[in-house]
């Protein structure tokens, strides 16, 4: 819902300053002639001058737009899902804990992930929000791979995943996505 909302706000964003610089080039250009510019002008600063809502209007569609600006930037630059981790604690002892970075399992996973047969590139996150720890897979298919079998294939280096970090249970999130790629030749 969030990612339709943001294309929409963009789209109604960039229609307005493609009609804006549409209409800058027909005036530059002579095609749409404003019979005097400086009448418009004394106009405007009249209507400012004298009315006082059109100020409280300009200023509250300002803030409308700044907020919707900013809004807009946070989502951007926030990753859903939680923040990446650093290091993943396996097992804690009495006498001292076992670590491991969490890029080096993530590693591990994408390279098991990228040898399944239809696969063309694997991605790995370790996130956590809340849970001890959180899996996000992306994998990117050749055009002719068949997603339910990969799916199924997938399971077990995900499954080997969660029983390196020692964990019952690791979320995760399995994202597979078809590229244009076309399968190798036979020779």
């Amino acid at each position: 819902m969030i990612d339709r909302v943001d294309r929409f706000v963009l789209c109604v964003l960039a229609l307005l300053l493609v009609v804006l610089g549409v209409l800058g080039l027909l005036v530059a250009t002579d095609v749409l002639s404003l019979s005097d510019p400086s009448s418009y002008y004394s106009s405007l600063m009249q209507t400012a001058t004298t009315v006082t809502w059109w100020w409280i209007a300009a200023i509250a569609l300002g803030v409308v737009l700044a907020l919707l600006g900013l809004l807009l930037a946070l989502r951007q630059l926030t990753r859903p899902g939680g923040p990446p981790l650093e290091t993943v604690v396996i097992d804690r002892a009495k006498r001292g804990s076992t670590t491991v970075k969490a890029r080096a399992v993530a590693r591990a996973v994408e390279q098991d992930l990228a040898r399944l047969p239809g696969v063309v590139g694997s991605r790995v996150q370790l996130l956590t929000d809340g849970t001890p720890v959180r899996l996000r897979a992306a994998l990117d298919l050749r055009s002719d791979a068949d997603v339910n079998e990969i799916r199924s294939r997938a399971a077990q280096p995900l499954e080997r995943a969660t029983d390196s970090l020692g964990f019952d249970r690791v979320p995760t999130e399995l994202w597979l996505r078809h590229t244009a790629q076309p399968p190798p030749r036979v020779r």
